[in-house]
């Protein structure tokens, strides 16, 4: 016998036993001395054991002649469940209406032909749920009590106008005495559709203090207080049913995700490490206990959890792009790149379902792009961010603003411009886009037109800290450093004392070579906001550069790292202050880790380039050059001429 089979069996055995037992007197015309309500019920038994036996055919081809010799609406009503079982919803529908007609407003009878009409639609239309609304009302009216007719009435209501019509029907019982767990839920779950959270949360306490182990009614309350944010009352929930001798898997791991939401990295990893040892088998524990490490900085073990579980299941695509975006955080730059050009084609070749595939793609296309941007690699980023652009149904200003970046450095200016006046269409206050489209007047050499735009900008924005951050940024990068200097001083005079501001002037004035006047900016940046870590960095890293007061640039960029720890321009700038008071050990370490947060930075090699020298290593540092010129160093010729310098050194034998 199927499962299908044998979940029916007993409801056909139920409803036809009430309907039975409902009308027992012998009807009139007898025949052979044994009333026709007895011939039926033999044959109902009969059928019944013919269903049990697996042999639903035979059991409807049974109950087929027996109501052709006595149409009993109960008999009928049986024959109707059996050839709704066998998927013949038409005839089952034909035995119902012949029921009815024996018995008009039949509770079980509407219930039941309400049922088919859902069943056998999907989805269903307005004339069959009108049509079923109809029988239902019926049925609760001549039955007020009717579980099955308060269940489906819940069902096909849910999510439409009647839902609060459900309720009171679920209600109305709910008063009469406790309600089942089943119908208890479905009322609950109205409720809060309609609303009313607190009698739901009451509703499902209710349930819980009845029946400790309902999984399905505590996942619903934990639910309901993780959309309210009480995820300490969601984790409290769980609790109760987490036998700690057989601890569950699946709800180790709802509660590691409300521990995450609470910001609770630690006791995430230690609930999901719970989980992976109540249930080994279940491999994707592996991969998320990859991703809540990586959120609680533990990089490399995330790495290390992400392999483990790519051993089990190495064609994952969830698996692979985990791995691509930790070899990104580990700085692993061009192998990055490779996995996820690989994830890509794996994708193509085998689309994962809706959403996810576009989604997974599209994200992949842009971490190609950010990835090729960084090694400065503007063709390959501009290509790379088209296709996430084209993938994405709406893409974020940032993902434009990057596409419309690498058009302007690959030195294609009418395609940037294109990607900002979309943008614009879309979004016509988005000054960023306005300030791209002057900084392409700048690369067309449009000097005194951009230069006028930026103006017009700053006019149209009030000269808005941020619009001016932008305008000073599009200025600094096309190296406008003097033509920076007004619109800067013209905000600060607007917001006296913004550290972002004066940041910007300081390392405008030190572009310029102001560098007295630079190191006042960035010293009153620092005074009004100590958590700047920009200004920090950009002071500590000037002072070392001009070999002055040392000690203090070592201070300030320790205090740029100590904000943001994995940041490879910090690090970068820590290792050349320490590298500049011959502290070459720390100055090394430091080096190398900002090379593992990002290997594409040419200044970066550099400066490890000129330690390895000071430190008798002249072959190491003559590599660490060239890969910075290929990096895109924008003082190429200076650096090859610390490699040709090298070279000789090393013919020499020195």
């Amino acid at each position: 016998m199927t499962g299908s089979v044998r979940r029916h069996a007993g409801r056909i055995v139920l409803v036809a036993a009430l309907a039975f037992a409902a009308d027992a007197a012998p009807r009139a015309g007898e025949r052979s001395g044994i009333a026709p309500r007895a011939r039926g019920y033999a044959a109902f038994l009969e059928a019944q054991t013919l269903l049990m036996s697996g042999r639903a055919d035979e059991a409807a081809r049974l109950l087929d002649r027996a109501v052709q010799e006595d149409p009993d609406p109960g008999l009928l009503l049986q024959a109707a469940e059996m050839h709704r079982l066998l998927g013949e919803p038409e005839v089952a529908l034909r035995f119902v209406d012949r029921a009815l007609q024996g018995r008009p407003a039949w509770p079980d009878a509407l219930v039941l032909r309400a049922g088919i009409r859902i069943d056998d639609e999907d989805p269903v239309s307005a004339a069959t749920r009108a049509a079923v609304l109809d029988d239902l009302r019926l049925a609760l009216t001549a039955d007020p009590g009717s579980a099955e007719g308060a269940i489906r009435l819940a069902e096909i209501c849910a999510g439409q106008d009647c839902a609060a019509e459900a309720a009171r029907v679920l209600a109305a019982q709910a008063e009469t005495g406790t309600l089942p767990s089943d119908r208890a839920l479905l009322l609950a779950r109205l409720e809060l559709e309609l609303g009313r959270g607190e009698a739901a949360i009451e509703r499902l306490k209710a349930i819980l203090s009845a029946d400790p182990g309902n999984l399905e009614a505590a996942d619903l309350l934990a639910t309901v207080y993780e959309g309210t944010r009480r995820y300490d009352e969601a984790i409290a929930v769980y609790a109760v049913l987490l036998d700690q001798d057989r601890p569950a898997a699946p709800i180790l791991k709802r509660v590691a995700l409300l521990e995450m939401e609470l910001d609770r990295p630690r006791e995430a990893i230690a609930t999901l490490i719970a989980a992976e040892e109540a249930d080994p088998a279940d491999h994707r524990i592996r991969l998320l206990l990859a991703q809540v490490r990586d959120s609680a900085g533990d990089t490399d073990g995330a790495r290390a959890d992400c392999e483990r579980f790519l051993l089990v299941e190495p064609e994952n695509l969830d698996g692979l792009f985990e791995r691509a975006r930790l070899m990104r955080r580990q700085g692993e730059g061009t192998d990055a790149r490779r996995a996820f050009e690989d994830l890509i084609a794996r994708a193509t070749a085998h689309p994962p379902p809706e959403p996810q595939g576009t989604t997974m793609l599209t994200v992949a296309w842009a971490q190609i792009g950010v990835l090729a941007a960084s090694a400065r690699d503007w063709e390959g980023a501009a290509t790379a961010l088209e296709h996430a652009v084209a993938l994405a149904r709406d893409p974020q200003d940032d993902l434009l603003r990057l596409l419309a970046r690498a058009h302007l450095e690959r030195g294609d200016p009418e395609a940037a411009d294109r990607v900002s006046r979309t943008a614009l269409a879309a979004r016509p206050d988005t000054d960023a886009f306005e300030i791209l489209l002057a900084e392409s007047r700048l690369v067309r050499g449009e000097i005194p037109q951009a230069i006028a735009d930026f103006g017009a900008i700053l006019t149209r924005h009030d000269s808005a800290v941020e619009t001016t951050l932008g305008v000073a940024d599009a200025l600094m990068r096309r190296r406008r450093y003097s033509d920076a200097q007004p619109f800067l001083a013209d905000s600060l005079r607007r917001h006296p004392g913004d550290d972002r501001l004066l940041f910007a002037r300081g390392a405008v004035e030190e572009r310029l070579g102001h560098f007295d006047e630079a190191e006042r900016s960035l010293g009153r940046a620092v005074v009004a906001n100590p958590n700047n870590a920009m200004a920090l960095n950009y002071l500590g890293y000037m002072l070392a550069q001009r070999g002055r007061r040392l000690p203090d640039s070592v201070l300030y960029v320790e205090r740029a790292v100590a904000l943001d720890p994995e940041n490879p321009a910090y690090l970068d700038s820590l290792g050349f202050a320490l590298f500049k008071l011959a502290r070459y050990v720390p100055a090394e370490e430091m080096l190398r880790a900002a090379l593992r947060y990002d290997s594409f930075d040419p200044a970066i090699r550099d400066h490890l380039g000129d330690l390895l020298v000071a430190t008798g290593r002249l072959a190491e540092a003559m590599r660490e050059w060239e890969a910075a010129i290929a990096c895109g160093h924008e003082e190429p010729e200076r650096i090859r001429a610390k490699v040709s310098r090298a070279r000789r050194a090393i013919a020499a034998g020195r």
